[in-house]
């Protein structure tokens, strides 16, 4: 009884990507299979034949156990294409701000009046607001000194320009996310 072809060639497969998977090759381009098919009286044994040189293949040839006189078939090259997984990529955190935007400020303001600053920068940020009067002196009205930007990033302050203050120009300094910006205000009579 002749064995079917098909048992040979899952037979030869199989050796061979076990072949190639203790030593490393299966990765590589193709392993080329030879098939000898004699007429054989009995079941022929397999010699793997490793052939190794630039480009890595792998020749297995079926020789009969009977000395019969085999007739060659034509070469089946099976061709390996390795899968790569690649991670997905991670999602760039957004930069953060090194600089805060001015939305609002006082320029000029009347002794009495409201003055007033708002800044844009990153949500979260600590932002801080100094108002130093014509005369030098770092005020301490209500409404100045240090917050945290809200959810969208912005940083509002108003104070009361007092009825004592000398009319002149004094100074803003603002600190937004470590930055820090001077602005003049003009104090009016």
């Amino acid at each position: 009884m002749k064995p079917p072809r098909l048992f040979f060639i899952v037979l030869i497969v199989g050796i061979a990507l076990f072949y190639g998977g203790l030593t490393g090759i299966v990765a590589t381009k193709a392993i080329t299979l030879v098939f000898v098919s004699p007429t054989p009286t009995k079941f022929p044994t397999m010699t793997p034949i490793p052939t190794m040189n630039q480009s890595p293949t792998i020749t297995f040839a079926i020789t009969p156990s009977a000395s019969l006189t085999p007739t060659l078939s034509p070469t089946t090259t099976i061709t390996l294409t390795p899968t790569i997984i690649l991670e997905p990529s991670q999602t760039p955190k957004p930069s953060t701000v090194s600089e805060f935007e001015v939305i609002e400020i006082s320029n000029e303001v009347s002794v009495g009046d409201i003055a007033g600053a708002t800044i844009k920068t990153q949500p979260g940020a600590s932002c801080n607001l100094v108002y130093v009067v014509p005369s030098g002196r770092i005020s301490t009205a209500g409404g100045v000194g240090p917050q945290t930007a809200d959810e969208e990033g912005n940083c509002d302050w108003s104070w009361k320009i007092g009825t004592t203050t000398k009319p002149g120009t004094g100074s803003i300094r603002i600190t937004g996310n470590g930055v820090t910006k001077s602005f003049s205000i003009i104090i009016k009579p």
